[in-house]
């Protein structure tokens, strides 16, 4: 049952949970960082993220800012690839999404553009749906990962909606936390989440619990992805 220690920290605002599990992983390869010292880079990098979330690709560029040179993003999502380009080079993949701009809204595309933008670090894009490997395999190397699903799915919530709050319509809340260990049945889960584990999910509350791995990967279906990051460089400044 491999398991790697890593601090848990909360989310200040609801949209922060990238934030939360940036800190989590960065914290666990250097125990400077802290959330208010993740928010603060995002602050003098994209403040706007701090209320609105980030999209995977923003995560990747900000495991960049707080000292990762290596990062892996795996996903099979085909709103934003295509099966024929696994295998491509980073350059080449950048040049395939890039140039079919109007594919994309435009807070994914900025964001994708941001994230490629950026040549000076050894990312990778992996077109893959076998995300239970992928994560097993980081853990077994001692690096905890990054995974997102859909909340709402998992715990059968309804989407909060400010007009209609019980108006289930447009997109799922898609969620990330950290995967820190595993065993035959179970993901082991550091979840940032405070204020949405309360009356009938109370028992979440602490932010460490198990997924089974085939509810995980039927919530993480084909949007969810999975994000290693890897080679710490403790060259950022606090």
């Amino acid at each position: 049952m491999p398991k790697i220690h890593v601090k848990r920290f909360t989310q200040d605002a609801k949209n922060q949970c990238a934030l939360g599990a940036v800190t989590c992983v960065s914290n666990c390869a250097d125990s400077s960082w802290g959330f208010s010292r993740v928010a603060g880079v995002v602050r003098s990098w994209n403040k706007d993220s701090l209320k609105n979330g980030l999209y995977s690709f923003g995560i990747c560029s900000l495991l960049n800012l707080v000292g990762f040179d290596k990062v892996v993003y795996v996903t099979s999502d085909t709103d934003i690839i295509d099966y024929s380009w696994a295998g491509l080079s980073h350059k080449k993949l950048a040049r395939k999404m890039l140039s079919r701009k109007s594919r994309y809204h435009a807070a994914l595309y900025n964001s994708m553009k941001s994230y490629f933008s950026d040549t000076g670090y050894d990312n990778s894009i992996v077109i893959d749906w076998n995300f239970a490997d992928r994560i097993r395999e980081s853990i077994d190397n001692g690096v905890p990962v990054i995974v997102s699903f859909n909340w709402t799915m998992y715990f059968r919530q309804m989407k909060d909606f400010k007009d209609k709050p019980n108006d289930m319509k447009g997109e799922p809340t898609f969620h990330a936390v950290v995967v820190n260990g595993y065993d035959k049945m179970h993901a082991y889960i550091v979840d940032s989440h405070t204020e949405q584990y309360k009356y009938k999910l109370k028992e979440f509350k602490t932010g460490i619990y198990k997924i089974k791995w085939e509810h995980l990967m039927a919530v993480m279906g084909r949007e969810g992805d999975v994000i290693i990051p890897t080679n710490y460089n403790s060259r950022v400044e606090s």
